[in-house]
């Protein structure tokens, strides 16, 4: 059977990377046999010297034989030298990258192999065109638009549970990935930190999350937009104060565009609560989905379908049927006249600061009053 001597893991998250590269090394019976039979070579490098010195040291590695045993593993590890602006674009560089992959393309010696990880390439890149030709190629994905790159990392986060033996309701999975986020390497230490919290227990509750997962600046600004969702006024500006305090004025904006956000889905829900799209009274945000979406979606019109999934960061009939019930019944808090005003207001402010002429807390606390109190 074929086995290729040149391979490529690469990709937009850094940790997806790493796992891949370090499982693909760890399968060559090679590393399985001797220590001596593994060459790193660190290609996190922000200089043209020192990345060309990492090129020049890879080749002569890949060309000369092993230490006390024929054959061995080249790992280029974090090539972040192929992709550094300044340093890949250097002609000395270029001149040893071309080189190397020459060195490759004459052969690599029987028993040798050779490993390049990093950031992911362009497919007119050299390398990877090379890699595709003599190799092989493993893109561990981490896609551009958000909502894709949402649904492979909460994956990731569903083996990571199956191999560390963790379980968690529903409703406990939802509160870690919105206290957590997108990031894989993120969302491994905070797992990691929830498993020895555990102990012996392997069932992690929502307490259990809240009492020891570290927050991103994601969740405060969701928390946030939670409360204003809820309608609950003291709360809202108790979170609002309370993170102004600790990330002071440089959090207003982003604040800011987590409430539009927020109140840009309500009155996407709203609109489905009052033409019969969705039933929140029926859905079961711990019942799976089936091909149409989850079992709060009813019938809607194809071209309503097409809209929400193209003209919308995030689409609604992707959404994970416990948060998407959860939009859906604060949405019915509100009139979809009310709504409107608040997200109208919302913009108006966020206007405002980005033009100077509004600043402070003051100006944010305000604004929650006039979004969150009844319309008469």
């Amino acid at each position: 059977m074929y086995s290729p001597q040149v391979y490529l893991v690469h990709g937009s998250d850094d940790y997806l990377v790493a796992v891949k590269a370090q499982a693909l090394v760890n399968s060559f019976p090679l590393v399985a046999q001797s220590p001596w039979a593994l060459e790193v070579f660190d290609g996190r490098v922000t200089t043209v010297a020192e990345a060309v010195h990492i090129l020049r040291a890879c080749r002569e590695a890949v060309q000369t034989m092993g230490l006390f045993q024929q054959g061995k593993v080249v790992w280029l590890k974090e090539a972040a030298l192929l992709a550094h602006e300044s340093v890949a674009r250097s002609s000395q560089v270029r001149n040893a990258l071309e080189a190397f992959l020459d060195s490759l393309r004459h052969g690599v010696p029987e028993g040798t192999t050779l490993v390049v990880s990093g950031p992911r390439l362009d497919p007119r890149h050299p390398l990877h065109k090379l890699c595709l030709e003599i190799g092989e190629v493993h893109d561990t994905g981490g896609a551009d638009k958000r909502f894709q790159a949402e649904r492979e990392a909460r994956n990731e986060l569903r083996r990571m549970l199956r191999q560390t033996g963790i379980t968690m309701s529903p409703e406990a999975f939802e509160v870690f990935w919105e206290a957590v986020g997108p990031c894989p390497r993120l969302l491994a230490n905070e797992l990691d930190k929830l498993k020895t919290y555990l102990g012996e227990r392997r069932e992690a509750t929502r307490e259990d999350i809240e009492a020891v997962t570290t927050s991103s600046r994601e969740h405060d600004a969701w928390q946030l937009a939670d409360a204003l969702g809820t309608r609950n006024l003291p709360r809202a500006v108790a979170v609002l104060r309370q993170l102004l305090f600790r990330e002071g004025r440089n959090a207003e904006i982003g604040l800011l565009m987590a409430l539009e956000a927020r109140l840009r889905e309500l009155l996407v829900y709203r609109e489905a609560l009052d033409r019969g799209w969705f039933d929140a009274t029926t859905a079961d945000p711990y019942r799976s989905r089936d091909t149409k979406g989850h079992k709060g979606w009813l019938s809607i019109p194809e071209d309503i379908r097409g809209i929400l999934a193209e003209c919308l960061p995030r689409n609604p009939l992707e959404t994970h049927p416990y948060r998407a019930t959860l939009l859906a019944r604060q949405a019915q808090r509100f009139s979809l006249a009310e709504l409107r005003r608040g997200h109208r207001s919302v913009v108006e402010v966020m206007e405002q600061y980005v033009s100077g002429e509004a600043s402070g807390p003051a100006a944010l606390e305000i604004l929650l009053i006039r979004v969150l109190e009844k319309q008469t």
